[in-house]
Protein backbone atom coordinates (compact mmCIF):
# COMPACT_ATOMS: atom_id res chain seq x y z
CA UNK A 1 0.00 0.00 0.00
CA UNK A 2 1.30 3.26 -1.01
CA UNK A 3 1.41 5.82 1.25
CA UNK A 4 0.45 9.41 -0.62
CA UNK A 5 3.14 12.11 0.24
CA UNK A 6 2.17 15.13 2.00
CA UNK A 7 3.50 19.09 1.83
CA UNK A 8 4.66 20.65 4.79
CA UNK A 9 4.53 23.82 5.91
CA UNK A 10 7.03 25.38 3.91
CA UNK A 11 5.13 23.75 0.42
CA UNK A 12 7.80 20.66 0.47
CA UNK A 13 7.15 17.31 -0.29
CA UNK A 14 7.52 15.57 2.96
CA UNK A 15 7.48 11.78 3.12
CA UNK A 16 6.83 10.06 6.67
CA UNK A 17 10.29 8.68 6.82
CA UNK A 18 12.07 11.75 5.69
CA UNK A 19 10.58 13.10 9.48
CA UNK A 20 12.64 10.66 11.55
CA UNK A 21 15.57 11.51 9.65
CA UNK A 22 14.68 15.58 10.28
CA UNK A 23 14.95 14.98 13.24
CA UNK A 24 18.16 13.36 13.65
CA UNK A 25 19.73 16.24 11.67
CA UNK A 26 18.77 18.41 13.64
CA UNK A 27 20.30 16.94 16.63
CA UNK A 28 22.91 16.38 15.30
CA UNK A 29 23.17 20.02 13.94
CA UNK A 30 22.59 21.18 17.45
CA UNK A 31 25.37 19.18 18.87
CA UNK A 32 27.29 20.16 16.61
CA UNK A 33 26.50 24.17 16.58
CA UNK A 34 26.71 23.61 20.56
CA UNK A 35 30.38 22.38 20.67
CA UNK A 36 31.41 25.00 17.89
CA UNK A 37 29.93 27.78 20.56
CA UNK A 38 31.38 26.38 23.22
CA UNK A 39 34.78 26.37 21.44
CA UNK A 40 34.52 29.45 20.15
CA UNK A 41 33.86 31.25 23.55
CA UNK A 42 36.42 29.39 24.82
CA UNK A 43 38.92 30.71 22.45
CA UNK A 44 37.61 34.13 23.10
CA UNK A 45 38.29 33.66 26.43
CA UNK A 46 41.84 32.60 26.22
CA UNK A 47 42.31 35.15 23.53
CA UNK A 48 40.69 37.49 25.95
CA UNK A 49 43.01 36.89 29.32
CA UNK A 50 46.09 36.46 26.80
CA UNK A 51 45.68 40.32 25.49
CA UNK A 52 44.41 41.24 29.41
CA UNK A 53 47.95 39.75 30.67
CA UNK A 54 50.01 41.43 27.79
CA UNK A 55 48.22 44.51 28.48
CA UNK A 56 49.16 44.06 32.23
CA UNK A 57 52.71 43.38 30.92
CA UNK A 58 52.60 46.37 29.17
CA UNK A 59 51.25 48.51 31.30
CA UNK A 60 54.05 47.56 34.05
CA UNK A 61 56.65 47.99 30.99
CA UNK A 62 55.14 51.34 30.54
CA UNK A 63 55.43 52.38 34.08
CA UNK A 64 58.66 51.30 34.61
CA UNK A 65 60.27 53.29 31.56
CA UNK A 66 58.21 56.36 32.98
CA UNK A 67 60.13 55.67 36.75
CA UNK A 68 63.20 55.23 34.85
CA UNK A 69 62.41 58.10 32.98
CA UNK A 70 61.57 60.56 35.83
CA UNK A 71 64.61 59.46 38.06
CA UNK A 72 66.51 59.85 35.05
CA UNK A 73 65.16 63.78 35.02
CA UNK A 74 64.92 64.21 38.64
CA UNK A 75 69.01 63.29 38.83
CA UNK A 76 69.54 65.29 36.03
CA UNK A 77 67.96 67.99 37.92
CA UNK A 78 69.76 67.57 40.48
CA UNK A 79 73.22 67.59 39.05
CA UNK A 80 72.34 70.71 37.43
CA UNK A 81 71.46 72.26 40.62
CA UNK A 82 74.96 71.02 41.86
CA UNK A 83 76.40 72.34 38.59
CA UNK A 84 74.85 75.63 39.02
CA UNK A 85 75.50 76.01 43.14
CA UNK A 86 79.06 75.32 42.26
CA UNK A 87 79.61 78.01 39.77
CA UNK A 88 77.83 80.17 41.78
CA UNK A 89 79.71 79.93 44.68
CA UNK A 90 82.79 80.09 42.69
CA UNK A 91 81.66 83.38 41.61
CA UNK A 92 79.89 84.94 44.70
CA UNK A 93 81.93 86.41 47.72
CA UNK A 94 82.71 85.98 51.12
CA UNK A 95 82.63 88.50 53.71
CA UNK A 96 84.28 91.93 52.01
CA UNK A 97 85.57 91.17 48.37
CA UNK A 98 82.49 89.62 46.40
CA UNK A 99 84.58 86.70 45.32
CA UNK A 100 87.16 84.52 46.49
CA UNK A 101 90.58 84.77 44.40
CA UNK A 102 93.13 81.84 45.25
CA UNK A 103 96.80 82.83 43.72
CA UNK A 104 98.40 79.64 41.97
CA UNK A 105 102.07 79.32 42.27
CA UNK A 106 102.76 82.43 45.36
CA UNK A 107 106.08 81.89 46.90
CA UNK A 108 105.99 80.78 50.26
CA UNK A 109 106.55 84.39 51.50
CA UNK A 110 103.46 85.81 49.95
CA UNK A 111 101.22 82.99 52.33
CA UNK A 112 103.15 83.44 55.06
CA UNK A 113 102.32 87.23 54.94
CA UNK A 114 98.81 86.71 54.27
CA UNK A 115 98.06 84.57 57.22
CA UNK A 116 100.45 85.50 59.86
CA UNK A 117 101.88 89.20 58.60
CA UNK A 118 101.82 92.08 60.23
CA UNK A 119 98.44 93.24 58.82
CA UNK A 120 96.80 89.85 59.33
CA UNK A 121 97.38 90.05 63.07
CA UNK A 122 95.92 93.30 63.28
CA UNK A 123 92.57 92.08 61.68
CA UNK A 124 92.28 89.55 64.27
CA UNK A 125 90.16 90.41 67.33
CA UNK A 126 91.78 91.86 70.67
CA UNK A 127 91.29 88.50 72.68
CA UNK A 128 93.27 86.70 69.63
CA UNK A 129 96.01 89.28 69.90
CA UNK A 130 96.07 88.97 73.65
CA UNK A 131 96.12 85.24 73.11
CA UNK A 132 98.96 85.24 70.28
CA UNK A 133 100.99 87.47 72.61
CA UNK A 134 100.80 85.23 75.99
CA UNK A 135 101.64 82.59 73.76
CA UNK A 136 104.74 84.13 72.26
CA UNK A 137 105.78 85.03 76.08
CA UNK A 138 105.41 81.39 77.32
CA UNK A 139 107.22 79.86 74.28
CA UNK A 140 110.38 82.19 75.14
CA UNK A 141 110.65 81.64 78.51
CA UNK A 142 110.26 77.83 78.07
CA UNK A 143 112.72 77.70 75.36
CA UNK A 144 115.45 79.70 76.87
CA UNK A 145 114.54 77.58 80.42
CA UNK A 146 115.63 74.67 78.10
CA UNK A 147 118.67 76.05 77.35
CA UNK A 148 119.71 76.98 80.62
CA UNK A 149 118.87 73.77 81.71
CA UNK A 150 121.01 72.13 79.16
CA UNK A 151 124.25 73.87 80.69
CA UNK A 152 126.31 72.30 83.22
CA UNK A 153 126.11 73.54 87.23
CA UNK A 154 129.36 74.76 87.11
CA UNK A 155 128.29 77.42 84.96
CA UNK A 156 125.71 78.85 87.66
CA UNK A 157 126.32 79.98 91.51
CA UNK A 158 124.29 77.37 93.15
CA UNK A 159 125.83 76.17 95.97
CA UNK A 160 125.18 72.52 94.96
CA UNK A 161 126.71 70.45 92.04
CA UNK A 162 122.79 69.43 91.29
CA UNK A 163 119.78 71.23 90.49
CA UNK A 164 116.12 70.92 89.11
CA UNK A 165 114.49 71.74 86.26
CA UNK A 166 112.12 74.14 87.71
CA UNK A 167 115.28 76.19 88.98
CA UNK A 168 116.25 77.00 85.21
CA UNK A 169 112.29 78.40 84.96
CA UNK A 170 112.42 80.70 87.08
CA UNK A 171 116.44 81.91 86.18
CA UNK A 172 114.49 82.57 82.85
CA UNK A 173 111.68 84.15 84.02
CA UNK A 174 113.61 86.84 85.98
CA UNK A 175 115.53 87.08 83.05
CA UNK A 176 112.34 87.87 80.92
CA UNK A 177 110.77 90.12 83.55
CA UNK A 178 113.73 91.87 84.18
CA UNK A 179 113.16 91.17 88.61
CA UNK A 180 116.70 89.46 88.62
CA UNK A 181 116.48 88.14 92.26
CA UNK A 182 119.54 86.67 92.18
CA UNK A 183 118.75 82.80 93.55
CA UNK A 184 120.39 81.97 90.41
CA UNK A 185 122.52 83.59 88.27
CA UNK A 186 125.13 82.38 85.83
CA UNK A 187 128.37 81.73 86.94
CA UNK A 188 131.68 81.13 85.03
CA UNK A 189 130.54 79.69 81.67
CA UNK A 190 130.00 82.43 78.76
CA UNK A 191 127.14 80.84 77.65
CA UNK A 192 124.51 81.00 79.72
CA UNK A 193 125.72 84.43 80.12
CA UNK A 194 124.75 84.91 75.99
CA UNK A 195 121.09 83.10 76.44
CA UNK A 196 120.51 85.94 79.51
CA UNK A 197 121.59 88.83 76.76
CA UNK A 198 119.07 86.89 73.69
CA UNK A 199 116.21 86.07 76.51
CA UNK A 200 115.99 90.10 77.33
CA UNK A 201 116.62 91.08 73.14
CA UNK A 202 113.55 88.77 72.66
CA UNK A 203 111.46 90.26 75.71
CA UNK A 204 111.96 93.85 74.51
CA UNK A 205 111.23 92.55 70.61
CA UNK A 206 108.07 90.75 72.10
CA UNK A 207 106.70 93.51 74.20
CA UNK A 208 107.62 96.14 71.76
CA UNK A 209 105.62 94.23 69.10
CA UNK A 210 102.67 93.83 71.19
CA UNK A 211 102.46 97.00 72.41
CA UNK A 212 102.10 98.81 69.15
CA UNK A 213 100.03 96.71 67.78
CA UNK A 214 97.39 96.61 70.81
CA UNK A 215 97.85 100.68 70.78
CA UNK A 216 97.04 100.42 67.20
CA UNK A 217 93.84 98.49 67.84
CA UNK A 218 92.45 100.99 70.81
CA UNK A 219 93.21 103.79 68.83
CA UNK A 220 91.67 102.76 65.30
CA UNK A 221 87.96 103.14 65.22
CA UNK A 222 86.38 100.00 63.94
CA UNK A 223 83.83 100.18 61.19
CA UNK A 224 82.06 96.62 63.42
CA UNK A 225 79.38 97.98 66.04
CA UNK A 226 79.01 101.52 64.68
CA UNK A 227 76.56 100.89 61.63
CA UNK A 228 74.08 98.15 61.04
CA UNK A 229 72.54 97.16 57.89
CA UNK A 230 69.13 95.41 56.88
CA UNK A 231 70.13 91.47 56.55
CA UNK A 232 67.97 91.52 53.20
CA UNK A 233 67.63 93.64 50.32
CA UNK A 234 64.11 93.85 48.67
CA UNK A 235 63.02 94.40 44.81
CA UNK A 236 59.52 95.64 44.66
CA UNK A 237 57.09 96.18 41.62
CA UNK A 238 56.22 99.80 42.57
CA UNK A 239 53.60 101.83 40.44
CA UNK A 240 56.51 104.33 38.72
CA UNK A 241 59.09 100.69 37.82
CA UNK A 242 61.57 98.25 39.83
CA UNK A 243 63.34 99.35 43.42
CA UNK A 244 65.55 97.83 44.92
CA UNK A 245 66.16 98.86 48.08
CA UNK A 246 67.84 98.39 51.91
CA UNK A 247 68.11 100.55 55.09
CA UNK A 248 70.52 101.23 57.12
CA UNK A 249 71.13 102.63 61.11
CA UNK A 250 73.98 103.76 63.00
CA UNK A 251 74.70 102.52 66.34
CA UNK A 252 77.90 104.57 67.53
CA UNK A 253 77.36 106.64 70.37
CA UNK A 254 79.25 109.45 68.22
CA UNK A 255 77.91 111.21 65.46
CA UNK A 256 79.02 110.31 62.27
CA UNK A 257 79.05 112.92 59.51
CA UNK A 258 79.88 113.66 56.07
CA UNK A 259 77.95 110.42 54.72
CA UNK A 260 78.55 108.73 51.41
CA UNK A 261 77.69 105.84 50.24
CA UNK A 262 78.68 103.38 46.95
CA UNK A 263 77.28 100.53 45.72
CA UNK A 264 79.31 98.07 43.19
CA UNK A 265 77.28 94.78 42.04
CA UNK A 266 78.35 92.67 39.91
CA UNK A 267 76.54 90.74 37.26
CA UNK A 268 77.12 87.21 35.56
CA UNK A 269 78.55 87.36 31.69
CA UNK A 270 78.20 84.37 29.23
CA UNK A 271 79.98 83.29 26.36
CA UNK A 272 78.10 82.96 22.87
CA UNK A 273 77.88 79.19 23.72
CA UNK A 274 76.38 79.91 27.13
CA UNK A 275 79.11 79.39 29.27
CA UNK A 276 80.28 81.54 32.02
CA UNK A 277 82.96 84.25 30.96
CA UNK A 278 83.03 85.99 34.40
CA UNK A 279 81.76 88.64 36.34
CA UNK A 280 81.13 92.75 35.42
CA UNK A 281 81.17 95.04 38.30
CA UNK A 282 79.41 98.07 37.44
CA UNK A 283 78.00 100.97 40.02
CA UNK A 284 74.80 101.65 40.99
CA UNK A 285 73.21 104.69 40.77
CA UNK A 286 71.80 105.61 44.06
CA UNK A 287 68.28 108.12 45.03
CA UNK A 288 69.96 109.70 47.44
CA UNK A 289 74.09 108.63 48.12
CA UNK A 290 74.96 111.93 50.32
CA UNK A 291 73.93 112.34 54.13
CA UNK A 292 75.30 114.91 56.35
CA UNK A 293 74.41 113.34 59.53
CA UNK A 294 73.63 110.10 59.93
CA UNK A 295 70.97 108.41 61.80
CA UNK A 296 68.79 106.20 59.84
CA UNK A 297 69.34 105.40 55.40
CA UNK A 298 66.63 103.92 53.36
CA UNK A 299 68.87 103.18 50.51
CA UNK A 300 66.84 103.21 46.73
CA UNK A 301 68.18 102.51 43.68
CA UNK A 302 65.87 102.86 40.26
CA UNK A 303 65.56 99.96 38.17
CA UNK A 304 65.19 101.83 34.64
CA UNK A 305 66.74 101.47 31.31
CA UNK A 306 70.01 103.47 33.22
CA UNK A 307 70.66 100.72 35.45
CA UNK A 308 73.11 97.26 35.09
CA UNK A 309 69.72 95.27 36.49
CA UNK A 310 67.29 96.49 33.88
CA UNK A 311 65.67 93.74 31.93
CA UNK A 312 65.45 91.54 35.03
CA UNK A 313 69.58 91.32 35.07
CA UNK A 314 68.85 91.21 38.50
CA UNK A 315 68.22 87.52 38.34
CA UNK A 316 72.16 87.46 37.33
CA UNK A 317 73.11 89.04 40.13
CA UNK A 318 76.75 87.41 41.63
CA UNK A 319 77.23 90.16 44.05
CA UNK A 320 76.63 93.43 45.86
CA UNK A 321 79.18 94.98 47.78
CA UNK A 322 78.50 98.27 49.80
CA UNK A 323 80.54 101.00 50.62
CA UNK A 324 80.35 103.81 53.47
CA UNK A 325 82.30 106.33 54.34
CA UNK A 326 81.75 108.63 57.42
CA UNK A 327 83.35 110.85 59.13
CA UNK A 328 84.15 109.53 62.99
CA UNK A 329 83.74 112.48 65.29
CA UNK A 330 85.21 110.96 68.01
CA UNK A 331 88.12 109.92 66.50
CA UNK A 332 88.73 112.74 64.09
CA UNK A 333 89.15 111.06 60.75
CA UNK A 334 87.64 109.63 57.92
CA UNK A 335 86.59 105.67 58.41
CA UNK A 336 85.13 103.21 55.49
CA UNK A 337 82.73 100.31 56.91
CA UNK A 338 81.74 97.73 53.80
CA UNK A 339 79.09 95.36 53.95
CA UNK A 340 77.93 92.35 51.60
CA UNK A 341 74.82 90.82 50.37
CA UNK A 342 74.66 87.55 48.57
CA UNK A 343 71.55 87.21 46.21
CA UNK A 344 70.74 83.61 46.60
CA UNK A 345 70.43 84.33 50.64
CA UNK A 346 69.50 87.99 50.71
CA UNK A 347 67.49 88.90 47.82
CA UNK A 348 63.62 89.39 48.57
CA UNK A 349 61.41 89.88 45.80
CA UNK A 350 58.32 92.36 46.00
CA UNK A 351 58.02 92.98 49.79
CA UNK A 352 58.38 96.79 51.42
CA UNK A 353 60.27 97.01 54.90
CA UNK A 354 58.40 98.20 57.43
CA UNK A 355 58.32 101.30 59.49
CA UNK A 356 60.96 101.61 61.95
CA UNK A 357 60.94 105.43 62.78
CA UNK A 358 57.97 107.41 64.55
CA UNK A 359 57.74 111.67 65.47
CA UNK A 360 56.04 113.30 68.00
CA UNK A 361 55.81 116.58 69.05
CA UNK A 362 56.22 117.34 72.50
CA UNK A 363 55.81 120.93 74.09
CA UNK A 364 59.16 122.31 75.35
CA UNK A 365 58.38 123.15 78.66
CA UNK A 366 58.18 119.72 78.99
CA UNK A 367 62.24 119.57 79.43
CA UNK A 368 63.20 122.07 82.15
CA UNK A 369 67.10 122.42 80.95
CA UNK A 370 66.53 122.53 77.12
CA UNK A 371 69.08 120.71 76.04
CA UNK A 372 69.15 117.95 72.93
CA UNK A 373 68.84 114.64 73.45
CA UNK A 374 70.91 111.96 71.92
CA UNK A 375 70.54 108.67 74.02
CA UNK A 376 69.23 104.85 74.10
CA UNK A 377 65.07 104.87 74.52
CA UNK A 378 63.98 101.11 74.11
CA UNK A 379 66.66 99.73 71.85
CA UNK A 380 66.24 102.82 69.57
CA UNK A 381 67.74 106.07 69.71
CA UNK A 382 66.20 109.54 70.02
CA UNK A 383 67.15 112.80 68.99
CA UNK A 384 65.59 116.24 69.83
CA UNK A 385 65.53 118.82 66.86
CA UNK A 386 64.58 122.51 69.45
CA UNK A 387 63.35 125.54 68.04
CA UNK A 388 65.59 128.74 69.37
CA UNK A 389 63.83 129.87 72.23
CA UNK A 390 63.17 133.52 71.72
CA UNK A 391 60.77 134.10 74.56
CA UNK A 392 57.67 132.33 73.03
CA UNK A 393 55.60 130.33 75.56
CA UNK A 394 54.22 127.49 73.42
CA UNK A 395 57.41 126.01 71.81
CA UNK A 396 57.72 122.62 70.47
CA UNK A 397 59.86 120.15 70.03
CA UNK A 398 60.17 117.38 67.17
CA UNK A 399 60.87 113.97 68.85
CA UNK A 400 62.61 111.63 66.53
CA UNK A 401 62.31 108.02 67.88
CA UNK A 402 63.87 104.98 66.05
CA UNK A 403 63.07 100.82 66.48
CA UNK A 404 66.11 99.09 66.00
CA UNK A 405 64.16 95.86 66.02
CA UNK A 406 62.31 97.15 63.10
CA UNK A 407 65.12 97.41 61.07
CA UNK A 408 64.97 93.83 59.46
CA UNK A 409 61.09 93.39 59.11
CA UNK A 410 59.44 93.70 55.68
CA UNK A 411 55.88 92.46 54.41
CA UNK A 412 54.92 90.82 50.97
CA UNK A 413 52.94 92.65 49.07
CA UNK A 414 50.33 90.87 46.07
CA UNK A 415 51.29 91.82 42.57
CA UNK A 416 48.17 92.60 40.53
CA UNK A 417 47.16 89.16 38.19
Amino acid sequence: MRVRPTLDEGGLEVSPGDGVRSRVSVNTLHKGTSNVAHSMVDRSARAASQVSAEATEGAHAMASTMASGANTVASGAKRSAKTIEASAKKLLSHHHVGYRTQYRGAPMSVLLQQHFGKDALIRRPLWALILVFACANATCVLTFALLFYACPASCYSLGSDAYFFYEMLWLSIHTFTTVGYGTVAPAKCIVPHMFVFFENFSQLLIVAISTSMLLSKFMRPSPTGQVRFSRNFLITDEADGQWLTFRLVRLAPQQLRDCELNVQCGVVTYKSDGSISGCSEQPLPLHVSNKSNLETWFVRHHIDDASPLHDDRFKELAFMNVELRVFDTAFMQETRIYHNYTPWTDMVRNARFASMKSWTLVDARDDESGSAINGAKRGGFLSRESTPRTGAINVKELHHQVDLDMLDVFTPISLPV
